[in-house]
C-alpha cells in the first residue's frame, strides 16, 4: 500500500522540534526530519503553521495569556489530533487490506463459478447431444421394428404360399395315384376286353400316359417352385435373424446410451450441487462484506463521534479562554479597586497624620 501524503500535522510537529531547539524551521529541515514531503506540500502547511503561530502569539499578547497555558492547551490539542489522526489511519489501513482481501476472494470465485458454469454448459450440450442421438436411434429402432413387422408378414405371406403350393403339390400326387390306379383298372379291364376294346384302349392308354406326362411336369415344375419357395424362405429367414441381431445391438447401444444420459444426469446433478455451493459460499463472502462494511461504519461513527469529541474540546477550550478572559478583567477590575482602595487609605492615613500633628 502507498505511503499518504506528509499531513499538516508533522509538519506542525517538526517546526515545534526545531523551533525547541532554537533552528527557524525551513522546508528543508522539515523535509530532513520527516523523511518525505515534496517542497509545495511542506511549503503550504509551514505557512499555515506560521500563521496559527502569529494568531496565537497575537491572542496571547491582546488576552495576557500566560505562555504556559497557550503550550498546554496547544499540546492537549495536538495530542488530540495526533490520537484521531493515527486511529484514522489505522482504521483506514485495515480496511484497505480487508477490502483487498475481500476483492480477491471475490474475484476467485468469480472464476470459479465461471468454470463451474462453463462445465456445466458443456455438460447441459452433451446431454442434449445424447438425447439427439437417443432420439435418432429410438427413430432408427421403430423404423427397423416396422421393417421387422413388413419382412414377418412377408414371411408368413411366403409359408402360406408354400403350404398352398404343398397342397397342390399333395393334390397332384393324389390326382396322380388316383390315375396309376385309374390306369391300373384300365389295364384289368383292358385285358378282359382285350380283343373287344383293343383299340379303345389304346387310346385310352396314350391319353392316359400324355395325361401322365403332363402330371409328372407339373410335378416336376410345382417341385421347382416349392425349392425356389424354400430358399426364398431360408433367405427370409437369414435376413429375419440379421435385423434381429441389429435390433439386439439396437437395444444394447439404447440401454448403453441410458446408463450414459444416467451417468451425465448425475454429473449435471454434482455440478448443480456445486454451483449451490459456492452459491452459498458467494453469499456468505457477501454476509461478510456487508458486516464488514457495517463495521467500517461504525469506525465512521467512531470517527464521528471523535470529531465531535474534538469539536468539544474546541469548545472547552474557547470557554476555557473566555473564562480566562472573564478571569484576566477581574484581576483588572480588582487591582483598580486595590489601586483605588490603597489611594484612600493614603488618603486616610494623610488625613490621620494631620489630625495628630494637629
Amino acid at each position: 500500500m502507498a505511503r499518504p501524503g506528509l499531513s499538516y500535522h508533522e509538519v506542525a510537529i517538526a517546526a515545534q522540534e526545531l523551533t525547541a531547539q532554537g533552528q527557524y524551521p525551513t522546508i528543508e529541515r522539515i523535509r530532513a526530519l520527516t523523511g518525505t514531503g515534496s517542497s509545495t506540500t511542506i511549503a503550504q502547511h509551514l505557512r499555515t503553521w506560521k500563521t496559527q503561530q502569529e494568531d496565537t502569539r497575537l491572542l496571547c499578547q491582546k488576552e495576557n495569556l500566560p505562555d504556559e497555558f497557550i503550550a498546554l492547551m496547544k499540546g492537549l490539542w495536538e495530542r488530540v489530533l495526533e490520537q484521531a489522526a493515527e486511529k484514522v489511519q489505522a482504521i483506514q489501513q485495515d480496511f484497505d487490506q480487508q477490502l483487498a482481501e475481500l476483492t480477491t476472494q471475490t474475484e476467485h470465485l468469480r472464476a470459479d463459478n465461471m468454470h463451474w458454469q462453463q462445465q456445466y454448459q458443456e455438460a447441459s450440450q452433451e446431454c442434449t447431444a445424447l438425447s439427439k442421438e437417443k432420439n435418432t436411434l429410438q427413430q432408427d429402432i421403430k423404423q427397423m421394428e416396422k421393417a421387422a413387422l413388413i419382412l414377418n408378414a412377408d414371411h408368413s405371406h411366403a409359408l402360406a404360399q408354400l403350404q398352398a403350393k404343398d397342397k397342390q403339390i399333395g393334390e397332384l400326387q393324389r390326382l396322380n395315384q388316383q390315375a396309376q390306379a385309374n390306369l391300373e383298372h384300365y389295364r384289368e379291364a383292358a385285358r378282359e376286353q382285350r380283343v373287344v376294346d383293343q383299340q379303345r384302349h389304346e387310346q385310352t392308354v396314350s391319353q392316359l400316359e400324355q395325361t401322365l406326362q403332363q402330371l409328372r411336369h407339373e410335378l416336376a415344375v410345382a417341385q421347382g417352385q416349392k425349392h425356389a419357395l424354400q430358399n426364398n424362405y431360408e433367405k427370409l429367414q437369414y435376413a429375419h435373424d440379421l435385423l434381429q441381431n441389429q435390433y439386439s445391438e439396437l437395444n444394447k447401444e439404447h440401454s448403453e446410451s441410458k446408463m450414459q444420459l444416467s451417468a451425465l444426469t448425475q454429473q449435471s446433478a454434482q455440478h448443480a450441487h456445486a454451483e449451490q455451493h459456492w452459491y452459498a459460499q458467494c453469499i456468505n463472502l457477501q454476509a461478510k462484506t456487508d458486516e464488514q462494511q457495517s463495521t467500517m461504519l461504525a469506525l465512521q461513527k467512531q470517527t464521528a463521534i471523535l470529531s465531535e469529541q474534538l469539536a468539544a474540546s474546541q469548545r472547552e477550550l474557547l470557554t476555557l479562554a473566555n473564562e480566562h478572559k472573564v478571569l484576566t478583567q477581574e484581576k483588572w477590575s480588582l487591582s483598580q479597586e486595590k489601586a483605588h482602595l490603597e489611594g484612600q487609605l493614603k488618603t486616610v492615613t494623610s488625613l490621620q497624620k494631620q489630625m495628630e500633628t494637629a
